[in-house]
């Protein structure tokens, strides 16, 4: 066994995938390999005798019988347990397993279990520590100090370590890359995984009290439904249409395969995609081969980013948020850090660098600096003169020699190229396991020094090719670009693959979808390459005893028991970096982003407001907040009484059953509550329920079943339940019920297509079909279809908006915007924008096209349909907001045109009688945001106020609300633009003159809001106390009362009326 003094084990438990980084006594650091990759996927297999299978071994797996298979425990945090074939499992026990196979690689590699830090995401709160602090227990590792779970703060002893991720990616980007990081200053960490995206803002808070740099995350975001796969799905999609003209029966094999043979080509045809991808990085022309056809296809480089670039704004967009929602601008960060295997894109970097001007960061292998940069809180101590070099391939290798240098993993000692524009370079830690770090990037992209750049760019005084002590010679990787090295001053370019450049393809990437407007998803999303529940991506492995299932209701894999070294050693001083930055003031922050509420089925598409649209299947938290980006629509007059508030009173429970519910829905139209929640064997079980008495009405289990359910939508006289899918493209049921619970058609959906409900007919947005169907409300059966009109390229995105009414936006709304009590038989028209900028009318009952326009608008512009009104408002700088008339779709009238060149929609929605109200902001800038009142009949701006950082608007009558994100604030606004209100929270409304404000946001698992009335007249809240207990993103309500799941089932409560 080897000296187990100085070792260390840095993890990264990510979403879709997992790394470890091992540390040697010396500092020298190696990914452990996992099936002979340092990449493993995060998915776990259960099979039939109890045993857990993890990575690739689990994805082999799977395709036999996916029921079995969670290619993403990581996202069941919130829940107690999953069904896995016939069996319910802990998610701690799968947190576990992956964690348990962790340990046995590194024992494998030294002997032991070394010291371990364990990285978890910023927004996660104490809840979820304690769940990844018990999988570390759980996984046989020593237990985690209790302090770290209950407040986060990292503490450094004889357990495990746990650390935000974006803290662990600051530790290298300083540490590391030695790249200066002033205090007071702060660094943005863009995290694009396979599955997610996350972004932090990372501030140096000085030293601690070992003489460290003391990191915290300041603010945090991301888009939890945009990752690699999304990428990958937009190229399928692209080929598919290309094949299904070509080759039909090819392209119908791989799109619906039916035998095990067509699953492995669909499979193998997925990977060669995402291979085609990773290929573009690196030059403008990739082959494809398609199973079953002679003659690959080809990608272009051109092809790629023109379908990619409305995903990746996306997240651009969210960046340029989170950097101003903390009170920063990007020429005040010290850095942007690309981490993630989906940032090796080049397009990403290029993206940010134009549009935020902040020359990012970006490394050879940016799955590792997480793990990597963890490893810092374990101080390793001063390497011996007399210490032998160890390995230098990653841990696992076969031939270590082999390896040597030039695969660009880490030694000690080597310089590293400093900062754009820095001039000589600033002595580093040496090459790491993550691939040498780039260079800055100056104006353009353009590597701006870099080893072996010359005087300008040469860190250090060793001599080109001679090592420095303890380790090989420079290794750094160029900007931009996976597939370069610069080795020892001299250029080496490879292919990805090749020793200068070890290839790492980001696994199985697994992402419900984006459902937002159709900016962000122009396209539908090919399925992946195995059915529901399992991931793509290459043949994984790495499987283990995990114990034996005992039952139903929870049953854990007993702890495995490890060697385990002594706990690192006590932190040497260590300087500061207290130059270098740029100047800038201090700044007060919001806090890490909360954890996510529960998705919403109910959306409103692209930005009108919908008040009968629903959402169906995953990415709700996106496609919701279209929703208030997009608009509500015009109020005209306010009839609406004052509500007497009162103190919280229980009304009574609704129990869910014998067993804990999971995945919890409730909705509330009128004084019916409707009330639903997943069973153990994958159906739903809904509850009607008289609201005013807490009575049940009926309870319906549906015949469908599904791995995940996505939720509830009530109607005037009835509900429907939406399943939901892993993939966007899978096939799901949406249920519908009459109000006395008999069930009354289904029909099959997708994930990112919309459904808006009239009256006599339900409208579907297919957009796997490029069309758009009427279905009849009460029988479900097809009543017209028109297909959406394409560009002259053929893409056929659509956005389409409901005529909406004053009625449709005086009602309670969630806390994403949404009408909880659609009012169904009003206008009875849809306005569709095609993707050649064309405007169609057209009537939901018969499907006539009443009158169409050309050149009106892009499906991405922010559009409002209100009141026989259309308004326009283009998605660039210098915008105008231009008024059409329904009745004729004539010349246009432009009310409003942006006062500065550089000012941008964020939101549009009514504030009043002939009113819009408007957010806008400069440059990207949160801190620019104003809130602007517009005169909608006559034009021109009423008046002007400051509103910075805010993002949302729900309008209340003659009054509008304003509302931040990453830290939620609320404002009320009256009509002249006063502000009546401002107060930390959550604003929704309950009807035109009235409002509640949750005192934080709401979460998706057990908490206990205080919770205010407010009728915005009178401008003063009412507290009305504290919800004890409940789950609050599941929260409805009516105008006086509210109902709520709970751990044991549904709470109802009143506040207002007798």
């Amino acid at each position: 066994m080897a000296d187990q003094d100085g070792y260390a084990l840095g993890v990264d438990l990510g979403t879709s995938n997992t790394v470890a980084v091992l540390r040697w006594p010396d500092g020298r650091t190696r990914p452990l390999l996992f099936d002979g990759q340092p990449v493993m996927p995060s998915g776990v297999f259960l099979d039939e005798t109890g045993r857990f299978h993890v990575g690739r071994d689990a994805q082999r797996l799977a395709q036999a019988d996916p029921a079995r298979y969670d290619p993403n425990p990581k996202r069941r945090i919130d829940e107690a347990g999953v069904l896995l074939g016939d069996r319910e499992v802990a998610t701690v026990d799968l947190l576990g397993a992956l964690l348990g196979a962790v340990a046995r690689a590194a024992v494998e590699a030294v002997g032991f279990l070394p010291p371990a830090v364990v990285t978890y995401p910023a927004a996660w709160g104490a809840r979820r520590r304690e769940v990844l602090a018990t999988a570390v227990g759980r996984a046989g590792w020593p237990p985690v100090d209790p302090a770290t779970v209950a407040s986060g703060e990292i503490r450094r002893g004889t357990g495990t370590i746990l650390v935000p991720e974006p803290v662990a990616a600051a530790r290298y980007f300083a540490d590391v890359l030695r790249r200066p990081v002033p205090v007071g200053k702060a660094i943005a960490v863009f995290d694009f995984g396979g599955g997610t995206l996350d972004i932090a803002v990372v501030r140096n808070e000085g030293a601690d009290g070992g003489g460290r740099a003391r990191f915290a995350v300041v603010g945090s975001g991301g888009v939890a439904e945009l990752g690699g796969l999304d990428l990958d799905s937009a190229l399928v999609d692209h080929l598919g249409q290309l094949l299904a003209t070509a080759d039909p029966q090819a392209w119908r094999q791989l799109a619906q395969p039916a035998t095990p043979a067509q699953w492995r080509n669909r499979r193998q045809f997925w990977d060669d995609v995402r291979g085609a991808k990773e290929m573009l990085s690196r030059s403008t022309v990739a082959p494809v081969p398609v199973p079953g056809v002679d003659q690959a296809v080809h990608l272009t480089r051109d092809e790629l980013e023109r379908l990619a670039t409305p995903l990746l704004r996306r997240g651009v967009m969210e960046a340029g948020n989170v950097i101003t929602n903390c009170r920063m601008t990007s020429d005040e960060l010290a850095g942007l850090f690309l981490v993630g295997g989906s940032s090796r894109v080049p397009l990403v970097a290029r993206l940010l660098h134009s549009e935020l001007g902040i020359a990012p960061t970006v490394l050879e292998q940016p799955e590792l600096p997480v793990a990597e940069g963890a490893l810092a809180e374990i101080v390793a101590p001063p390497p011996s003169p007399a210490t032998t070099a160890g390995p230098v391939g990653p841990v696992g290798s076969d031939d270590l020699a082999a390896a040597g240098p030039a695969a660009g993993l880490a030694a000690t000692g080597p310089m590293i190229a400093g900062p754009a524009g820095a001039g000589p370079g600033v002595p580093g830690a040496g090459a790491t396991a993550s691939g040498a770090p780039s260079a800055g990037f100056g104006p353009g992209g353009a590597a701006s020094g870099g080893a072996g750049a010359g005087p300008g760019g040469v860190a250090g005084d060793a001599p080109a090719g001679v090592p420095s002590p303890g380790g090989p010679p420079v290794i750094s990787a160029p900007p931009y670009q996976s597939g370069t090295t610069y080795q020892a001053g001299t250029y080496v370019s490879g292919a990805a693959g090749s020793p200068a450049a070890p290839p790492v393809s980001p696994g199985p990437a697994y992402g419900t979808g984006a459902a937002s407007a159709p900016p962000y998803r122009s396209g539908v999303p090919s399925a992946p390459p195995y059915q529901s529940g399992v991931a793509s991506g290459p043949p994984y492995q790495s499987g283990g005893p995990a114990g034996a299932a005992t039952d139903r209701a929870g049953w854990h894999p007993a702890p495995v028991a490890y060697p385990v070294s002594p706990a690192g050693r006590p932190a040497p001083q260590q300087a500061v970096p207290v130059s270098g930055g740029q100047p800038g003031s201090r700044y007060a922050a919001p806090p890490p982003r909360p954890a996510e509420p529960d998705r919403e089925p109910v959306g409103i598409h692209g930005g009108g407001h919908h008040r009968r649209s629903w959402w169906v299947g995953g990415g709700a938290a996106v496609a919701l907040l279209a929703v208030v980006v997009a608009g509500y629509l015009y109020f005209t007059g306010n009839r609406y009484a004052d509500i007497d508030f009162k103190n919280f009173a229980v009304v009574g429970t609704i129990e869910a059953g014998e067993n804990r519910p999971s995945s919890l829905f409730t909705r509330v139209v009128g004084d019916r509550a409707y009330a639903a929640y997943q069973l153990e064997d994958n159906r739903l079980e809904i509850v009607a329920v008289d609201i005013t008495t807490a009575k049940v009405v009926w309870r319906k289990q549906t015949a469908e079943t599904s791995d995940r359910w996505a939720g509830i939508s009530a109607l005037p006289d009835g509900v429907i339940a939406y399943a939901d899918q892993v993939s966007v493209s899978e096939p799901r049921a949406m249920v519908v019920y009459g109000d006395d619970g008999d069930k009354l058609w289904t029909h099959q959906v997708r994930g990112d297509d919309w459904v808006h409900v009239f009256d006599g007919a339900a409208v579907v947005i297919d957009r796997t079909g490029n069309r758009v169907v009427g279905l009849d409300r009460r029988t479900g059966t097809q009543k017209w279809s028109h297909n959406n009109p394409p560009d002259q390229y053929g893409n056929a995105a659509t956005a389409v908006y409901p005529v909406s009414t004053a009625k449709d936006i005086s009602g309670p709304v969630t806390v994403t915007g949404d009408a909880l009590a659609p009012d169904l038989g009003d206008d009875q028209r849809i306005v569709q924008i095609g993707a050649d900028r064309s405007v169609r009318l057209i009537d939901v009952e018969s499907g006539k096209i009443i009158r169409s326009r050309p050149n009106v608008a892009d499906p991405d512009d922010t559009v409002l349909a209100y009141e026989g009104r259309l308004f326009v408002g283009a998605n660039e700088s210098g915008y105008r907001i231009a008024r059409y008339d329904l009745e004729s779709l004539g010349e246009p009238s432009i009310v409003y045109t942006a006062t500065d060149a550089q000012g941008r929609l964020d939101a549009m929605v009514p504030c009043g009688d002939g009113r819009i109200c408007l957010l806008e902001t400069s440059s990207l800038d949160r801190k620019t945001t104003h809130l602007v009142a517009v005169n909608a009949e006559k034009g021109g701006e009423i008046w002007r106020k400051p509103s910075a950082n805010a993002q949302l608007m729900v309008p209340v009558g003659d009054h509008v609300i304003t509302r931040t994100q990453s830290t939620p604030e609320s404002k009320v606004f009256d009509a002249d633009g006063n502000e009546v209100v401002s107060r930390s929270g959550v604003a929704v409304r309950l009807d035109a003159a009235n409002v509640l404000i949750f005192d934080e946001d709401l979460s998706s698992y057990s908490a206990s809001p205080s919770v205010a009335g407010l009728a915005v007249r009178a401008g003063e809240p009412v507290e009305l106390g504290r919800l004890r207990d409940v789950w609050p993103a599941s929260c409805s309500w009516n105008t006086a009362q509210m109902i709520c799941g709970t751990s044991e089932g549904f709470v109802v409560h009143r506040f207002a009326g007798e």
